[in-house]
Order: structure tokens, then sequence, then C-alpha cells
């Protein structure tokens, strides 16, 4: 910037135009993340656990991230299983996002140069590297961009009075809601803006209802009331060592300094909790000087940050994270913006520090964006330095498996077993991808399983195992009388595991053995205290009541089970 000074962009034509700026900060978005697009797929990537199809349709989608999982069917059908092509998306939206921030920036009042700093950094933050460089990272993505739009036609709408634009800025917050629930943040920060620039009550009134109304809406018609009390953490309160406070003071650390390049002399729960209540200190500072705008800016980072206080996230201390600091870093950079434009008379102060955090901030994009170019690699170092964590383990060995390693994939996968933090999905996501993997050595993973779980959780996994391999194409009749064999030992070892009767019950539905089917899946129904399998449960059970109006005799046996049920 040299002789220019970030307030006096008039001497150069490109600087000078809003389009110009906006151009040049898209092209740094793109230009810094693009090593992502090498990164391949993670684990939980849509029909990569297993190979399953990508094409689902929208609306039997279960989740509470709908939007995502319909922009991933998309990709599907347009890309196939070619890796660049969803990344390429993820690239796209985040270079969307910073040109939209500057829109937002702008509506606010914020000078051309503030503005287009604000903007300008958060398209080169580290903190968002994750959630561009993880197909799966395009939740927060998503949920970014539509609750940029939902805000744009907020604010035209406390203009303007057109009530269209409240109409439509609440459908945009509906689609960044199901997108990422953690976008219904956007209510409480509608709220603030409202209340500090006294918008006029009655059009205060009436966006707030409608954003009301639009939370009922995607609560009970389009998510479902228990995903969406589930969904981003709420209902599952942080505990622990990540309680909401040190929460706040981890990802308020990782925007000051990102990817700890100054770490704390311990990453302990005091420090972090002092760190948590350093920006409620600020913030009061802030307001009681007259630093309005900056107080309010501070504030809504704060709220943003509302989810990702909300979730246990021990994950948070390895590579994954970050994403939830996507949309407050927004909010983040918007504050360092409006703080450095607070340096009045000290230009060259000011294009010092702007360029000192726009190279740091380049450099250690681009640095973190060619590790996310190598997930496998990502994922061993993370388990190399955390080892007593299974699902680290359990993504390098998906990782590997994908990559086309499957031997070092089981072996990363069997770290895993052994260990006893794994929930129960992922449990079964783990042995069923080991299954998978084609790797040698049953024996070695029932023992893993039997050591850390008992028997019947071994017993269990390797029907799931069988059930799985069996149903992928239907041939081999002996895979599935394995697996009921082993799923009997498992409920006999055992009467409380649901999900062993009701894996029991669709090998049996498998089999045509309709009435064992039904019996098993009564008692998976009986033994599911948490009511997690009820709606599955209910089907096959409606399934075979149909069947049987039909009559069981009539419908032809399973070629080879009987003489395979003899053997």
């Amino acid at each position: 910037m040299g002789r220019l000074g970030i307030n006096d962009p008039g001497s150069n034509k490109l600087l000078s135009s809003p389009w110009g700026i906006a151009g040049l900060i898209a092209a740094a978005a793109v230009v810094f993340n693009l090593p992502t697009v090498l990164g391949g797929f993670f684990w939980d990537t849509p029909g990569m656990r297993d190979g399953t199809s990508l094409f689902v349709p929208f609306f039997e989608h279960t989740i509470s991230r709908p939007l995502l999982w319909f922009s991933t069917d998309i990709d599907g059908m347009l890309w196939g299983m070619w890796a660049p092509g969803y990344h390429i998306f993820n690239l796209a939206l985040h270079a969307a996002n910073s040109v939209m921030l500057l829109n937002v920036c702008r509506r606010l009042g914020i000078g051309l140069t503030a503005s287009a700093v604000a903007a300008g950094l958060f398209a080169l933050h580290p903190v968002n590297v994750e959630a561009v460089g993880w197909v799966m990272g395009r939740a927060w993505l998503l949920g970014g961009f539509f609750s940029l739009a939902a805000f744009i036609l907020y604010l035209r709408y406390t203009v303007d009075r057109v009530f269209a634009a409240a109409l439509s800025s609440a459908l945009f917050f509906l689609l960044a809601m199901l997108s990422g629930l953690g976008a219904i943040m956007l209510l409480p920060l509608v709220a603030l803006h409202a209340f500090a620039v006294r918008v006029e009550r009655k059009k205060a009134l009436v966006i707030i209802l409608l954003y009301v109304l639009t939370v009922l809406a995607a609560k009970y018609f389009f998510i479902g009331p228990e995903a969406f009390r589930l969904s981003a953490g709420f209902g599952s309160p942080a505990g622990g060592f990540f309680d909401p406070v040190t929460a706040l003071g981890y990802y308020i650390y990782k925007l000051v300094v990102p990817f700890g390049i100054v770490p704390l002399p311990v990453m302990s729960g005091i420090l972090l909790s002092v760190a948590g209540a350093v920006p409620l200190f600020a913030l009061y500072v802030l307001y009681s000087e007259g630093f309005r705008r900056e107080a309010a800016a501070l504030c809504a980072v704060v709220i943003l940050l509302v989810p990702a206080m909300l979730v246990p996230l021990g994950q948070g201390m390895f590579p994954l994270g970050l994403r939830y600091a996507y949309v407050p870093a927004m909010g983040f950079c918007l504050l360092v913006s409006l703080l450095i434009e607070r340096l009045e008379g000290r230009m060259v102060l000011k294009n010092t520090v702007v360029a000192v955090l726009a190279v740091a901030y380049a450099t250690l994009t681009l640095w973190a964006s060619v590790a996310w170019s190598d997930p496998a690699r990502l994922w061993q170092e993370a388990a190399l330095r955390h080892g007593d964590k299974a699902m680290l383990h359990l993504n390098h060995g998906a990782t590997l498996m994908k990559a086309g390693e499957p031997e070092a994939g089981g072996d990363a996968l069997l770290k895993a077993l052994a260990l006893d933090d794994v929930s129960e999905d992922h449990f079964d996501l783990l042995v069923s991808l080991y299954g998978l993997s084609g790797a040698d050595g049953e024996s070695m993973m029932y023992e893993a399983m039997e050591s850390v779980r008992g028997r019947a959780l071994a017993e269990y996994g390797m029907g799931f195992i069988y059930y799985k391999r069996y149903i992928d194409d239907r041939a081999d009749i002996n895979e599935l009388r394995q697996a009921v064999d082993y799923l009997e030992r498992s409920v006999a070892e055992s009467d409380h595991l649901y999900r062993a009767y009701y894996y029991l019950g669709l090998s049996y539905l498998e089999a045509r053995e309709y009435e064992k089917a039904g019996e098993a899946m009564v008692k998976s129904r009986e033994k599911d205290v948490g009511r997690r399998y009820m709606d599955q449960t209910a089907k096959v059970l409606d399934l075979i009541n149909s069947l049987r109006s039909i009559g069981f005799n009539n419908i032809p046996a399973l070629p080879g089970w009987e003489a395979s049920a003899g053997g």
C-alpha cells in the first residue's frame, strides 16, 4: 500500500471500485486455499464410508442438515467420486462468503477501505481452512452464505421498508438452519443489531417474529424436534475441560492467534477460562469508552460462538473443531478492521498492521491448505500426538482405506478398537470399515473388541461385519449364516444389546425367516430405552406385517438357506 494509505484508495482505480475490491478478495480466498482441492475425501463424506450411492433423495435425509447433503448429492451427480469437484464447490462458497461480507460491512455504514480489510482478512484467515478443505465443512460454508444473505435482506428491510425483503430474509434464515443449526444464532444477532442501531420498534418486532416463526417451522416441519434439539451441540452441553467459558477462550485464542503460533504455556482449563473472560471484560471496556461499533462487533463474535461453547470439543484440540469458528471469524475480522480504523492520523502504522496481518494470515492459510491436501498425513500426525483417542485412529484408518491402502488402514482401525472412547454409532462404523477393508486377521479384531468391550459386543461386531458383507452383493449365503450365528451368540451373551437384536432381525429378514425377524425386532424395541432405532424397527415390522397378509408360506425360501442352516 506504500504511500497510499488504507484510507486513500482513490488514486488506484482497482482499489477505488467496489467491484475491483470484491474481485481481489475472491481471488485471495481462492488462491491461498487452492491446495485443499487435492484433499480427497474424509471418512464421513456421504457415500464414502461404505461405497454406497451418493444419490439419496432430498427428503429421505433424516439428519438435521438436509441442504448440506442435498448439495453433496448434486456433486455426486456432477462429479461421481471425483473429489476435486466437491472441493471446488467449497472453495467457491468461501470466495462468495468473503465478497458478501464486504457487502454486509458496506450496508452497516462502514467505509469501503475498512470493509475491504475486514473481508480480505476473513478470506485469508487460517481458521477457515478446515471448513473449506473438508467436504463436510460445507455445512458451515452454506450456513454462512445463507446467513449473510438473510442479514443483507434484513438490513434492506430496515432501510427500504419492503416487507418482501423481510420475508426473503426469513426464507434465507430457514435455508441457513437447514444447512446447519448453528445458524440459529442469527436470531439474537439480528435482535442485537436492531437494539444497537435503534431500528423502528414495529419493524424490529416484525423481523424478530418472522425469525421466531422460522425457527419453529424448522423444528417441527423440516428437521424434527429431537434432531433439532441434539444438533449443533444443543441438548448436549459441554462439561469438564470444555465448559462454555473455556470453550469460548479456546476459540477466541484460535481467532486471535491462529494455529497457536504463540502457544499457551499450558493448555489448561484455568488459562482457557481466563481467555474466555477476556472478551467479556473487553466488551465492557469498549462500551464504556464509547467504542460502540467495536463493542457490537465483539458481542457478535461471542453470540456466534455460542454453538461452539455448547459442544464438548475435545476434538478441537486436534485437527478438527475450528470449523465452528468459520462464521464467528467474520465478526472477528470486522472487529479487527474497526480497531485498525481507529488509528486516526497514523497512516504508516495502519499500513504496517494491515500488511503484517495479511502476510501472516496468507502464509498460515497456505501452509494449512497444503496440510489439508493430504488427509492421511493430517490424521496420522494427530493420532501420533494423541494416541489415546480412538476417533483419530478411526479417521486415519478410514482415510488410508479410501487411499487404497487397506492393510495400513486395518492396522489403524485395530488401534481404535483397542480403545474404549468410541460411541455406539462410531463402533458400528469402525467394525464395518474394518470388514470392508478386506484386511486379514479377523481373530485379531475379535480379540481387540473382546478385551475392551466384552464377548457380547465382540460377537455383535463380527455379526455386523458379516451382515454388511452379505448385503453388499448377496452372493455368499455363508456370510449371512455367519452373521446370524454371531448375532445369536451376542444376544445369548447379553440380553440388552438392542443393536444386536436389530441386525439379527435384518439377517433373518434376508433369510426369509419372517417370524424370527419379527421377534428380534420386537426385542430390539423393548431394549432400545433411548429410542434410537424406533423408526427403523417400525418400518421393518410394517414390512413383516405386509408380508404376513400375503402369507409367509407363499413366499419362496431363500435358495440354499436350509442347506446352509442345516450344515
